[in-house]
């Protein structure tokens, strides 16, 4: 379906015959041979982006039910915030502003990024721009950011917050 071109594939992180594979409903993709997912990854939502190559199977039995590709030339990454609290994280999302207070849009969350207007090359023009976010993610009782406007001593909420960030602008196609 993808020859030749790359593709960002979702599913659930799957071991299957002894390799790490992200598993969709017909479909299984190999990310590693040989490797099968780590207890904290397996069963979890991945993504995966990269070229997708069909595997031996399909010479063999072309009409087998379950398609079988690699990986090629790609990364997989986890999906859900709560999976991710401790690790490092590239979320794509949008940078969003309201007086003065800088946060950031994943999937429908918003989140705090550790000092980000203060990042390198950062201007009042990355408020709504697509961009990617990289940073070891944690969890914190932070101001909330539905009383920016409300009030100037916030209640606290629970926020995820990437520390240690990095940015880079992402063309608008990219980001979900």
């Amino acid at each position: 379906m993808f020859s030749g071109e790359k593709a960002l594939l979702s599913g659930i992180a799957k071991s299957v015959d002894g390799d790490s594979a992200l598993v969709g409903d017909d479909w299984v993709v190999v990310v590693e041979r040989g490797a099968k997912w780590e207890d904290d990854i397996e069963g979890k939502k991945i993504e995966t982006f990269g070229l997708y190559n069909p595997d031996a199977t399909w010479k063999e039995n072309p009409k087998r039910a379950t398609k079988k590709f690699d990986l090629v030339d790609g990364w997989w990454r986890l999906v859900e915030l709560a999976d991710q609290i401790g690790r490092q994280a590239s979320l794509r999302g949008r940078a969003r502003s309201l007086n003065g207070v800088w946060w950031f849009h994943y999937r429908g969350t918003d989140l705090y990024v550790d000092g980000m207007e203060k990042l390198p090359g950062w201007t009042h023009e990355n408020h709504w721009r697509p961009m990617q976010i990289e940073g070891r993610l944690e969890r914190a009782r932070l101001p909330r950011l539905d009383q920016i406007s409300l009030k100037p001593d916030r209640d606290l909420g629970d926020y995820f917050i990437v520390r240690e960030p990095s940015w880079k602008p992402l063309s608008a196609c990219f980001v979900w």
